[in-house]
């Protein structure tokens, strides 16, 4: 495609040189640049891509979409705008045809809950027809191929990728959870999204954001984008509904268990086997026998089905698809031994999500205990280790304090800031153990008959990061490995 055709179809402005370049692909990283390439500088949190304008040249790119002009040699095809991550999603997209336009896109965004949402939405589509692919923190799933995902979110380039193979795979719709820190950094420019629902906002990544205001400013960017015949399906049981139902001109559908919802439930029942509820609706109800245990994961029903049954999919379809799910990777998902006691693993890494699954454990446990086994991300928003202390303490029965991805930090250093959350007393009966195998195998060596222990932060992930180096650490596996320890010495 010629450099003029390229920005044409981006509707992007002319560039001040030679239009008639060849451009074969489009990138962001000068080191997988080739030659033909069209390279797009990025200024970005710790670096600024006008640095690499160099090295993407030595290796053959033709022309440079960028900022700053000065930054480019004279005589090289350039393209200036206001801003390269808008241009990077429209040229990504632009260039292999637009396939995002060829789908119909469903987004979700908010703290907690992202995942199984879109698992549920994706169960639901299927149940009616449709063929989706799913983008998201646990996998990048084009139904031709599935990646273990690296963020996310991932960046235009890989999103157009991606929607590009799953358009020649025959799929009609896609599913894509998106972060704040994708709205920020503008990574879904070039998607056009028909439905966008929002969980929930609970304090995380202040790392990253510093203040709940650029937060949720960040959410907001989302329901922003929308147009007026897009769906925007809100949780009207979260006080930030409000600000995501008021930034857009999109329809508005709420969910929630609020009798004020749209779209509300009616819990029958929760125990260890899942929920039972009433689905009501404007138009009508269903009701779910879902395996899926807690109220959080009713409203995340209550979600799916809402963006579904935006899109025309009767209550009744969603209702039966959601019954079948009955296992989500990473979230509270069963350890399959067969032991006296039962072991969860869960991706709960705040104090929201926390407080939630282990809520959720209670009618699980009966006349057991709960013992929790958690620790914090290094590198990451600090404010939230003292909070999840305080609901581990207030919600478990026994603390197992551990690492989770310490990183660059130190993990005692980590420890002592989610031990500072903690009362006197919960303090001198925790047990605080700095490698996370141990601190798993202390779990499960002080479980008794009747107890339900959570192995929270991780989830799904199948490592963990160290300093700079990555270990395979899978928590299922290895809870699993020492149940049957244990079992094969009773």
């Amino acid at each position: 495609m010629k450099f003029s055709q390229l920005l044409s179809a981006a509707d992007l402005a002319a560039p001040d040189a030679d239009l008639d370049a060849d451009v074969q692909h489009v990138q962001v990283d000068s080191r997988r640049c080739g030659p033909g390439d069209c390279f797009v500088a990025l200024r970005g949190v710790k670096v600024d891509g006008h640095a690499f304008i160099p090295a993407a040249l030595s290796a053959g790119c033709s022309v440079v979409v960028c900022e700053d002009r000065s930054a480019v040699p004279p005589g090289v095809p350039c393209a200036v705008v206001a801003d390269s991550h808008i241009a990077l999603g429209r040229l990504a997209q632009a260039i292999r045809g637009w396939p995002a336009r060829k789908l119909r896109c469903i987004a979700v965004t908010g703290t907690n809950g992202k995942s199984t949402v879109t698992y549920l939405v994706r169960a639901i589509l299927e149940a009616a027809g449709h063929k989706a692919g799913l983008i998201g923190t646990i996998s990048y799933e084009t139904t031709v191929r599935s990646v273990p995902a690296c963020n996310t979110t991932p960046d235009a380039t890989v999103l157009a990728e991606l929607t590009d193979e799953m358009v020649q795979a025959g799929c009609s719709h896609l599913i894509m959870e998106v972060s704040s820190h994708a709205l920020h950094q503008r990574r879904v420019e070039g998607l056009e999204f028909d439905v966008a629902i929002f969980t929930n906002l609970t304090g995380d990544h202040m790392d990253y954001h510093h203040t709940p205001e650029h937060y949720l400013a960040s959410k907001r960017m989302l329901f922003e984008r929308l147009g007026p015949s897009a769906a925007a399906v809100i949780n009207a049981d979260d006080e930030a509904g409000s600000a995501m139902a008021s930034a857009t001109v999109a329809r508005v559908l709420t969910y929630g268990l609020s009798p004020l919802a749209a779209l509300r439930a009616v819990i029958e029942r929760i125990d260890a086997s899942g929920t039972a509820f009433r689905m009501i609706a404007p138009d009508g109800e269903a009701r779910v026998h879902s395996p899926l245990i807690g109220r959080h994961n009713v409203q995340n029903g209550l979600a799916a089905a809402g963006a579904c049954h935006s899109l025309g999919i009767p209550l009744e379809v969603c209702a039966d698809a959601l019954a079948r799910v009955s296992r989500i990777p990473g979230r509270l998902e069963r350890v399959q031994v067969d032991a006296p006691y039962q072991v969860f693993v869960d991706y709960a890494h705040t104090d929201d999500a926390l407080k939630n699954v282990l809520s959720a454990l209670q009618p699980v446990k009966q006349s057991g205990r709960v013992i929790v086994v958690f620790g914090c991300g290094g590198d990451r928003d600090r404010s939230k280790r003292s909070r999840m202390a305080e609901v581990a303490e207030k919600l478990a029965d026994h603390l197992v304090i551990t690492s989770d991805n310490p990183r660059s930090e130190s993990p005692q250093a980590i420890i002592d800031g989610i031990v500072a959350g903690l009362s006197e007393g919960a303090r001198a009966g925790a047990d605080i153990r700095l490698d996370r195998r141990e601190g798993i195998r202390r779990a499960v060596e002080i479980a008794r008959p009747g107890d339900v222990i959570l192995i929270a932060g991780k989830g799904h992930e199948a490592y963990q990061i160290i300093g700079s180096t990555r270990s395979h650490f899978d928590d299922v596996e290895v809870a699993a490995e020492e149940m049957k320890r244990r079992e094969a010495r009773s």
